[in-house]
Parts: C-alpha cells; structure tokens; sequence
C-alpha cells in the first residue's frame, strides 16, 4: 500500500475553515433546535401552515447537520491526513449550496410577506421573490457542478453559478433588512396597534435582517478574494443555519418572559420565576394567526428549574392598583 503524501504547508487555511464551519454549524443547530422547543411550548395550537413552516425548515436543518457531521467524520476521522477525503464534494454539494440555498429561500419569503404587510408594496414584494428564485437557482446549479466536480467542491467558488448564488441572496437581504427597518421606523403609520407591539422588538427583527445581510455579504465577499483562500468555506457553511434561526427569532417573538424576584424563608437566594405568555394582538394583520391568550406553567415544562405561580400574571387594572 502505497503511502499518503504529506499534508501541504497551507493545510491549517484548507482545513480550518471547514472545521470551524463545522463546530459553529452544531452550535447554532442547537439554538435553533432549542428556538424550536420554545415555539412548540407557546404555541402548541398554533396555525397548521406556521407550523409546517416550522417543522419543515426545523426537518431540512436536521438532516443538513446530519449529513455534514457524515462529512466531518470522513475528513477529520476515517479521512484524517488524505486531502482527497478533506475536499471531497460528494456529500457537500447537497448540504450547503442546496440545502442552503432551499432555507435561504423560504425564509427570504417569509420576510417578504411581512414586508408586504407593513410596507404594502408590491413592487419591493415581487423583488425580493425575484432575487430569492435566483439565489436558489444559483445554489442548486452550484451543487450540480460540485457533485459532477465531486473532488472540486472547495475550488466551485470561482463558478459563475456559485457568484449569482451568493450575490443574489446578498443583495436580497440587503433590501430585506432596510425594509424592515424602513417599515418600522415611518413616522404617522396607520397601523398603530401593529406598531406598538412591534416596538419591542424592533431590536430582535433589525439585528436578525441585519445579521443575515452581513453574513450573506461576508459569504459573497470570501467566495470572491483571489488566491487560494477558503475561509468562504466558514460562512457558507453556517449560513443556512443563521437564516433559519433569525426566522425562529421573529416566529418567538411574540413570546413574553416575566421575570420576578422574591425571598423565601427568610433567606437572601433569589429566585426566578419565568412564565410565557402570549400576546394580545388586537389587530387586522394576516400574520398574527393566533390571538387568545396562553400561559406556560412550570407543569408545562418537565424538568426545568421554574418555579410556578398562580398569580404572576396580572390584569392591567390589578396592577394599576
């Protein structure tokens, strides 16, 4: 048996990368899986297609880091010290460009219907549909030439296919994040109930557009740095997994934590009490599907340190008085 050649001097800048994507890649599978629990736990009848939204894209991300764990297994274990092995696009090029690219779609969908309800243009709407079929037609073509490349998947970077991918979902959360936050901050909008509930979390719905525009923008920018530069590698990698936890974000959003502070037997420990309760939405907004009130007890939470009381949630005129 003939022996491996050894790795070449720049190995840490070919495998580092992916390593790195990897790692960030299941932590950020466990925020999102954890989004996911909070979500079934306030919603549980929630509306059939928010949660197949949910549950579908919940189902995609499962099986993409599942499949890229088979891909570390095999570059960093079975694999370890073949670079064949460490570049190998059969398994990579369905689970980030496709898979990425599918998420990135819907979820670019997602916010232009909410786009759609607060700034009531269609013009934008049907832009950011037009950039987000593009994106997705970028990333399944760029996952057909890696699969056909099969050893060429790190190098796909310099195809024109992979630079519409990458460009056109760049350019699509860029006007995503600035409708947003041109829709939340109008002065004399008619929608005020709308606007009131909003207002807390506008911080939530400007760092998530914002943070996927930067990241898609990072991705863009590493795919195109001349040399042989693979830290593009990281974001992509990564990518899918922030869209679909910004999304999670907006979807809890309407979740309220109370926190309350007390003293028991005379001691100085200070205990939570954490309690969800949904929001009163009085509104005509097609998104908000769910309008009655719910509350999460800790008997609704097996296992978790919550302490439970009755009357922790107040009227307003209780607690006016």
């Amino acid at each position: 048996m003939a022996a491996r050649p050894p790795p070449p001097p720049d190995i840490a800048r070919i495998a580092g990368p992916l390593l790195v994507g990897y790692l960030l890649h299941w932590g950020l599978f466990g925020v999102l899986s954890m989004q996911v629990y909070v979500y079934c736990l306030a919603f549980p009848n929630g509306h059939h297609g928010k949660k197949a939204l949910v549950f579908g894209i919940y189902g995609i991300e499962t099986v993409q880091t599942f499949v890229l764990a088979c891909s570390a297994f095999k570059a960093f274990a079975s694999g370890f010290g073949d670079m064949t092995a460490l570049t190998d696009g059969s398994i990579l090029w369905v689970s980030i460009p496709i898979f990425g690219s599918i998420v990135a779609f819907v979820v670019q969908v997602f916010y232009a219907y909410r786009i759609t309800l607060l700034a009531k243009s269609n013009i934008l709407t049907g832009l950011i549909l037009l950039l987000a079929g593009v994106q997705l037609g970028g990333g399944i073509a760029t996952g057909v030439i890696a699969d056909r490349a099969n050893t060429d998947f790190v190098r796909s970077r310099t195809h024109v296919e992979t630079l519409i991918w990458n460009g056109a979902g760049a350019i699509c959360d860029v006007l995503i994040s600035s409708a947003m936050i041109h829709s939340l901050f109008q002065p004399g909008g008619k929608r005020k109930p709308t606007q009131r509930i909003f207002r807390r979390f506008i911080r939530f719905i400007i760092e998530t557009g914002t943070l996927t525009a930067a990241i898609a923008i990072l991705n863009l920018t590493l795919s195109i740095l001349p040399g042989k530069y693979f830290y593009f590698q990281t974001s992509s990698v990564v990518l899918g997994k922030i869209y679909s936890t910004t999304m999670m974000v907006v979807v809890n959003s309407r979740i309220k934590l109370l926190r309350t502070a007390f003293d028991q037997s005379q001691s100085e420990t200070l205990k939570t009490s954490i309690t969800f309760l949904r929001t009163v939405v009085v509104t005509h907004d097609d998104d908000d599907d769910d309008d009655d009130e719910y509350t999460l007890s800790s008997d609704s939470m097996p296992g978790s340190p919550i302490e439970k009381e009755e009357n922790n949630i107040l009227p307003s005129e209780s607690r006016q008085r």
